[in-house]
């Protein structure tokens, strides 16, 4: 280690190019930026390519210094490095590559992040590029649970998050299965949910001027959908947005909204708890509130006024509630679903069955490593249910999705990075 230098970038107090002044004879103060705006682009191109550090070392172990500088910054700070740093000294990518699997065959990234190890080779062609490109268009939007990923500078869901999600499955096939995972899913954004209302109003004109409600406690992702509902203005002007209380007080429609409902037992848990019975919503651990008597009996009486509108789900959720409404006296509410076609693993997306049913228990033995401390894993180990679902929201993952995209853990003794990380209510 006494042959190896460390020569970190410093530190600079200088004032910015943006903020510097020029004084002339005529002593007017003129900004430096208006003066020579061309300079600016220059002037930062340069601070980009001087303000870097540097790892010296013998020449003839520069690919083994450069991979291994490359790891700390990865594990110690979260900060991956561009191909071109690591040939900034006297390597090649080749040499590069061969030294990679060397260390690789030694166990040296035995507990490092799988983007560390020699990129598989259906990670190596230009189709695999372009189909990541494509999947990662279908996550336009996508932010995410604020993490320390994000805090390291990931926002969204990038094509190198995707290459390095998928490049976990390591073989090929399973590399492929999980790319066309991602491919076949269904994303649940502003646009989805305000189009949902846009449709509901306009085939139920009696909530033209309804009071938009989220379906749900502050907690629950019904309150963000309430918020974006609120673009549906544009061609419903006199839709608004309240709590319950509020909407009963002004005598409007109430349209409750929330972005998915599956097997129903969330909205049936919130509906129970409503009227007085907060035990399906305890055999889910979820805290619901009972409403005040005056707000149960107003809610009963103006309830052919009263619409639960999701922007996707299932029959089988919806039926669910129905039965739900019906024993708490309120069988004139409707129900209605925007999108009921929700996307699975089990669907025809695969190149054989064969492929479809290698994934499949791949996903399975990869949920039930990550839900080991979980007494309900078995129920859970392709997303609560099992159902496999491939559905996200822009800002948050059901937990009807498939576990191992967006649960972290350890998988075969090694870390296991979420592709769309989900954050847990509590």
């Amino acid at each position: 280690m006494g042959r190896i230098w460390v020569d970190p970038p410093s530190a600079s107090d200088d004032v910015g190019v943006d903020d510097a002044m020029l004084v002339g004879t005529s002593e007017r103060i003129v900004p430096f930026d208006e003066e020579a705006p061309e300079t600016v682009m220059w002037a930062g191109a340069y601070s980009q390519t001087r303000d870097t550090g540097f790892v010296f070392g013998p020449e003839e172990f520069a690919p083994a210094i450069a991979l291994s500088a490359e790891a700390e910054l990865r594990t110690r700070y979260g900060i991956r490095l561009p191909e071109i740093a690591l040939c900034h000294g006297r390597v090649t990518t080749k040499s590069l590559m061969d030294w990679r699997a060397k260390l690789a065959d030694g166990g040296m990234y035995d507990d490092c992040p799988r983007d560390l190890l020699p990129a598989p080779s259906a990670l190596t062609n230009a189709e695999t590029a372009d189909r990541i490109r494509k999947a990662c268009a279908r996550f336009d939007g996508y932010q995410g649970p604020y993490a320390s990923r994000t805090e390291w500078g990931h926002h969204g869901l990038t094509e190198q998050r995707i290459e390095d999600f998928i490049s976990q499955f390591e073989t090929d096939s399973m590399i492929d299965a999980a790319l066309r995972a991602i491919e076949g899913f269904k994303v649940i954004g502003r646009k989805q949910i305000v189009e949902t209302i846009r449709s509901f109003v306009g085939d139920n004109s009696d909530y033209e001027q309804a009071v938009v409600v989220p379906f749900g406690s502050q907690r629950d992702s019904s309150s963000p959908a309430a918020y974006f509902a609120l673009d549906a203005r544009d061609r419903f002007p006199e839709l608004r947005v309240d709590d319950l209380a509020g909407a009963i007080d002004r005598d409007r429609p109430i349209l409750l909204i929330d972005d998915i409902i599956h097997s129903g037992r969330q909205s049936v848990g919130i509906v129970s708890a409503w009227f007085g019975d907060p035990e399906p919503a305890r055999t889910l651990n979820e805290e619901r509130r009972a409403l005040s008597t005056q707000i149960q009996i107003a809610l009963r009486e103006k309830q052919d006024r009263v619409a639960f509108v999701f922007v996707a789900g299932a029959e089988e959720g919806r039926r669910q509630l129905v039965d739900c409404l019906n024993r708490n006296d309120m069988p004139d509410a409707q129900v209605s679903i925007g999108d009921t076609s929700l996307p699975s693993i089990g669907d025809d997306l695969f190149a054989t069955d064969k492929q479809q049913r290698a994934f499949t228990s791949r996903c399975r033995a990869i949920g039930a490593q990550l839900l080991a401390e979980d007494p309900r894993a078995s129920e859970r180990q392709l997303g609560y249910g099992n159902h496999g679902l491939l559905l996200a929201h822009v800002y948050n993952t059901p937990a009807q999705a498939l576990t191992a995209f967006w649960k972290e853990g350890l998988v075969d003794g090694r870390k296991w990075e979420a592709l769309i990380p989900r954050r847990v209510k509590s």
